[in-house]
């Protein structure tokens, strides 16, 4: 994989769960929904656990 498309593949991955974080600090989605979709999210790609966490440690506060 040339390093621009690997580049894009991780401003996709990244910018999906930012849009499912921004959703609920909108009140777009509630944490089940947020939650749902994080796990939906990993079922097609992969993100890392620690950006899962880190965004599951934003919420609850």
């Amino acid at each position: 994989m040339c390093f621009h498309t690997f580049l894009v593949l991780s401003m996709m991955k990244s910018s999906t769960v930012m849009v499912l974080y921004e959703a609920f600090v909108k009140k777009l989605i509630s944490y089940d929904e947020l939650i749902e979709a994080l796990t939906e999210a990993s079922k097609i790609m992969w993100i890392s656990t620690d950006v899962i966490t880190e965004i599951i440690k934003k919420v609850r506060r």
